[in-house]
Formats: C-alpha cells, sequence, structure tokens
C-alpha cells in the first residue's frame, strides 16, 4: 500500500478520542436537556397539586374550615400567595366575580375579563401579567366556586436551567475522567508496548542488537513477543557474523578466481596467437601447396583456435571488469558507421545462413556520441553475433537506430528462439545462458552481455531485452549524445 495512504495507530487513537468526545458531548446537552423538561414538567405538576389540596380545603365540610374554624381559607391562600413564583391566587364566583383576592376579602366585587375556564380537573393556559407570561391553573371546587391561581415560572425556569448545566457539567467533567483514564490504559496497554515492539523491530533492522534492551512488561503477550525478537535478533545476528565470514571467504575466492583466470588467460593468449599465425600462413600457402583435404582440416583447426581466442579475451575482459581496470579512451564518433563496419564482418555467415538483414537507419544526420570505439564495438558485435547465432536460416535480423530525447536508441532484433520470459532477469549476468540457447549452441560461455551490460552503461547507457520463446529477441540499448560539444 502507499505510504500516504496508510495510518498512525496514534492518528486512529486521536480520531476516537475525537468521536468519543463528540458522543459524550451530545450525550451531556440530552441528559441536560431532558433533565430540565421532566423537572420543568414536574413543577407544574406541583402547582396543580397545591391547587388540588386548596380546593379540597375549600370543599371540606363546614364545620371544619369556615364555621368551626374561621378564616382557614384566607390563611392557606395568604400563605400560597407568599410563595415569590406566585403572582397571584384568586377565587371566582360563577359570573367572574372575584369573591376573594389573595386572601384579602375586602378586595371581592371586582369583575374577571378574562376569566379562564374551570372544570373538575385542573385546566392549565399561558397567560400575560403585567407583561410578563405566567401560567395559568383554573379548578371548580365542589361548592360551587372556582379557584384561580397564576405562577411564574421564570425563576423556576433559571433555577432549573442552573440545575441541568450544573448537571451537564458534572456529566462532562465525569465523562472527561473516564476519556482520559481509558486514553491512559489503551496507551499503556496497546500503544506503548507497541512501539517497544516497533523500536525493537527497527534495531534489528538497523542492525543495533546491542541496544536491543529488553524490559519486563505487565502484558503478558508483549512480554513473550519481546523475548522472542531478542532471541530472534540472537541467531540473526550470529547468522550475519557467519555470512559475513562466508562472503569474505567467497570475495577471496572470487579474487583468486579472477587471478587465477587473468594469469591462465595471459599465458594462453599468446601460445593462440602464435598457433593463429601458424595456421594462417600454412592455409594460405606461405609454407607450400596444400591439398583441399588438408585445407578443409587446416581450416577447422583455425576456426576452433578463433573461438578458443574469443574465450581467451572473454575472460580476460571479465578479470579487468571485476578488477576495475577496464578502462576506457573516450572520443567522438558516428555509430552508424562503427555498425556498417562491424556489419562488413558478418557477410559470410549472413550468406552462409541465407538470413536477410537489414540497418534501418533514419533519414536525418545523427549526433555523434562519446565513446571508446574498441569498447563499443566489441559489445555491438557480441549483440548481432548473438543474433546470428540463434538465428535460423533464412531468418531476419534487423538493426534500427533513432535520435529520441538527447539518446541513441539502438536495436537488435531477431527471429530466433528467443528467450524464456523467466530467465531474462539474469541475462545480463555472469556465465548465465538460458535453457534454450544451451540446446541450440553448445559452445558459449555466458559472458558475452555480462560484457556488454557493462560497456554500456560505463558509457553512460542502458541496455534492456524484450522477447518470448520461439518469436525472437530484440535488444535495445541506449547512449548519450554530443550536444553543443557536451556529452549528455
Amino acid at each position: 500500500m502507499p505510504e500516504d495512504k496508510k495510518i498512525s495507530i496514534l492518528y486512529v487513537l486521536f480520531l476516537f478520542i475525537i468521536f468519543i468526545f463528540i458522543i459524550i458531548c451530545v450525550f451531556v446537552a440530552w441528559t441536560s436537556f431532558f433533565f430540565y423538561k421532566f423537572n420543568a414538567k414536574r413543577a407544574i405538576d406541583n402547582y396543580s397539586n397545591q391547587l388540588d389540596i386548596i380546593s379540597n380545603a375549600m370543599a371540606g365540610p363546614s364545620w371544619t374550615v369556615r364555621e368551626a374554624y374561621p378564616g382557614t381559607v384566607e390563611n392557606i391562600m395568604r400563605g400560597v400567595k407568599k410563595q415569590e413564583d406566585i403572582v397571584f391566587i384568586r377565587i371566582i364566583g360563577e359570573d367572574n366575580e372575584t369573591i376573594e383576592k389573595s386572601g384579602d376579602q375586602s378586595e371581592s366585587g371586582e369583575k374577571i375579563k378574562n376569566a379562564p375556564s374551570f372544570g373538575r380537573n385542573i385546566l392549565i393556559r399561558d397567560e400575560v401579567s403585567n407583561n410578563k407570561k405566567i401560567k395559568g391553573f383554573s379548578v371548580k371546587v365542589r361548592d360551587g366556586t372556582n379557584l384561580w391561581m397564576g405562577v411564574s415560572l421564570e425563576r423556576i425556569k433559571s433555577n432549573l436551567i442552573l440545575v441541568a448545566l450544573q448537571v451537564g457539567i458534572f456529566s462532562f467533567a465525569f465523562f472527561v475522567i473516564f476519556i482520559i483514564i481509558l486514553y491512559l490504559l489503551f496507551n499503556n496497554i496497546a500503544v506503548k508496548p507497541l512501539f517497544y515492539l516497533i523500536n525493537i523491530l527497527e534495531k534489528i533492522k538497523n542492525r543495533d542488537y546491542k541496544n536491543i534492551s529488553l524490559k519486563e512488561n505487565y502484558i503478558i503477550e508483549v512480554d513473550k513477543v519481546s523475548d522472542s525478537l531478542k532471541k530472534t535478533a540472537s541467531r540473526i545476528e550470529d547468522t550475519e557474523k557467519k555470512l559475513a565470514n562466508e562472503i569474505k571467504r567467497a570475495q577471496e575466492l572470487d579474487r583468486m578466481k579472477s587471478e587465477f583466470i587473468s594469469i591462465a588467460a595471459h599465458q594462453l593468449r599468446t601460445p593462440l596467437s602464435a598457433v593463429k599465425w601458424t595456421l594462417k600462413m600454412v592455409i594460405d600457402g606461405d609454407l607450400g601447396a596444400l591439398t583441399s583435404e588438408q585445407k578443409t582440416f587446416l581450416m577447422q583447426g583455425y576456426q576452433s583456435n578463433e573461438r578458443t581466442i574469443r574465450l581467451v579475451n572473454d575472460f580476460l575482459n571479465v578479470a579487468r571488469i571485476e578488477e576495475g581496470r577496464f578502462g576506457l579512451e573516450f572520443s567522438p564518433h558516428k555509430l552508424e558507421d562503427l555498425i556498417d563496419n562491424l556489419l562488413q564482418e558478418f557477410s559470410h555467415i549472413i550468406k552462409e545462413k541465407k538470413i536477410k538483414l537489414t540497418f534501418a537507419k533514419p533519414s536525418e544526420n545523427l549526433p555523434q556520441v562519446n565513446i571508446d570505439p574498441a569498447k563499443m564495438r566489441l559489445a555491438i558485435q557480441n549483440l548481432i553475433d548473438n543474433a546470428i547465432k540463434y538465428t535460423p536460416e533464412k531468418g531476419e535480423v534487423t538493426i534500427t537506430i533513432k535520435y529520441s530525447k538527447l539518446n541513441l536508441e539502438v536495436s537488435i532484433k531477431d527471429s530466433g528462439i528467443g528467450i524464456p520470459e523467466s530467465q531474462q532477469a539474469r541475462l545480463f549476468t555472469k556465465f548465465f545462458r538460458s535453457e534454450n540457447a544451451i540446446k541450440s549452441q553448445v559452445d558459449g560461455t555466458g559472458l558475452g552481455l555480462f560484457i556488454v551490460k557493462n560497456i554500456i552503461e560505463k558509457h553512460g547507457g542502458k541496455i534492456w531485452v524484450e522477447s518470448k520463446e520461439n518469436k525472437g529477441a530484440t535488444f535495445s540499448f541506449t547512449l548519450p549524445v554530443i550536444v553543443n560539444n557536451k556529452n549528455i
């Protein structure tokens, strides 16, 4: 997965805490609102009950209230009026006249213009008194009179809001503490142990085995994992030491092998060259006339000697590459001219195998490239030789060269045996030959493409192959061109 699409556990924890915090805020707000509404309704029910008690007292037996205890109703009403929330309380006659107002009989006789409805059940309506909203409670008393009470809920509501806020603040504080405890628990149980394990893995990755310190963890699973990582790190360290020794030994063997190859190749090249020129002189008749049969056998020996010389040269080139002695001497050249000269060397084998060879050059004048002509000649010679060698009779080989993006791109395409896709990744390594190449051509060292790749890359270019088995192969490489006397 791409890095920008990954998220940290700390980010997840932060989002989780934010989510919980929002849920808590909504819950606290809803709880406070519900508390306010519930208690507001409860306050109204309390006033209804209070009015019901007064009406029952007024409608009680005459000997208990009006006759036996004169002034009882008035005292009850005066006591009710003393409450700060009560705006008024009145006894209303059936003709809407005030019989008694707030417990004062002297205020009787006032005509009520906007009297409420009265019934056996307490009726509640919204009213206005002195430009303030109030709640009006009205009920019909059993003795035929009506009881009307006005209540201001402003102070009650403000008290309820204050209490609701207190409840909300308390709930909020409780949940904030809960979140902090939850965070600390999650951080200590999950996050810290996770980062502790990540730290151990980072040290293993950076091979910092000595600084892997194990502290006892109160989480059993983390303790087991960290202990396992410590043991794994110890095994990795031991393995790396063994591998380092093996690599060092392999490098020493490789160095000795390269030295041996270099010495052996040098020792072989001189006598092989002598054999070559001797055979050449004999074949050319410089030492006397030869029969046709003698000449045929000598030519076979000469060609075998040539193959051996090429093999020795390949070994020498590989040894120079590995030892860093494969020096290059650059100078400006026309790449197409170098290829034209090379193709003349292959004219004989091309005619013999009846191969159709095409060199497609662009019509425009190509820029020069800065190359070592001898080394570049060797690289292109290897590629053309492979294309011809692995292409059957009457096949086709096409060489194209084009100027693209400050580079010359050369492609050598054949209609030969191709290269299996599963083996293409190893194609430019030492001593590698594909399975079908070994079956097709027994001779070969697997060094040619290794040398080609090194030559191309030392010239600042790139090389690649496109191929399918039995459908030919296309080897392509690029070289930077010279623009304004500078190698791009």
